[in-house]
């Protein structure tokens, strides 16, 4: 499948991550062709036998250097404001006094990219999708699944697991009572977007 997907209609590049200036400017300038690019230099390279050397580079062919940019485009997260200390430091800061200077920094990288204007990502759950910087940056994963949601990353089994304790359904804690496992939803929660032709940008409430 494709690392990176350009919807030329919309003119809107999806990746799992972000897009760093250095990479946005250098390798995604030429928009489509430079998408195609991309993904076919990972077609070839991301079976069993190739992936591990060509993430972590090896030798300085161009092969090795766009092991690197694919990385990036799986891991950046200095699109978002609040995340300019994400790379160095791990920490975010809630109060996103950077916002300013991330859109004016993204905003100059899309005005390098051909038939880009704006950029969607997940890797950063929230309970709402988030659309930022005049709407060139969006931030997709509302964790619209039910178990993430309840319990994020912790392993929680579902209802059909829970303890039945003088007749009532709870669910399982930890041995010593310590952690209870929050209750998993029976139906989806967060939102979609819909982004039109027109250019407008739809968001949809679950």
């Amino acid at each position: 499948r494709p690392i990176i997907h350009l919807a030329e209609d919309v003119r809107t590049v999806f990746v799992h991550g972000g897009v760093s200036p250095n990479v946005g400017m250098s390798h995604l300038s030429q928009g489509k062709i430079s998408v195609e690019k991309l993904n076919k230099i990972w077609r070839e390279n991301s079976h069993e036998g190739k992936l591990y050397d060509f993430l972590n580079g090896r030798g300085m062919e161009l092969k090795d250097i766009m092991g690197h940019v694919v990385y990036e485009l799986l891991t950046y997260r200095g699109n978002h404001p609040g995340y300019g200390k994400w790379e160095s430091h791990g920490t975010f800061d809630e109060d996103e006094g950077d916002s300013d200077k991330v859109c004016e920094i993204l905003h100059d990288m899309l005005s390098h990219m051909e038939g880009i204007d704006r950029i969607a990502v997940g890797h950063t759950p929230d309970d709402n999708i988030r659309i930022m910087c005049d709407g060139a940056f969006m931030a997709l994963d509302s964790t619209l699944g039910r178990w993430i949601r309840g319990s994020g990353n912790e392993y929680c089994p579902g209802p059909e697991h829970f303890e039945n304790r003088k007749g009532v359904d709870v669910p399982r804690t930890s041995r010593d009572g310590k952690y209870r496992c929050d209750e998993i939803k029976a139906v989806c929660e967060g939102q979609i977007v819909r982004l039109d032709s027109d250019g407008s940008v739809n968001v949809i409430t679950m």
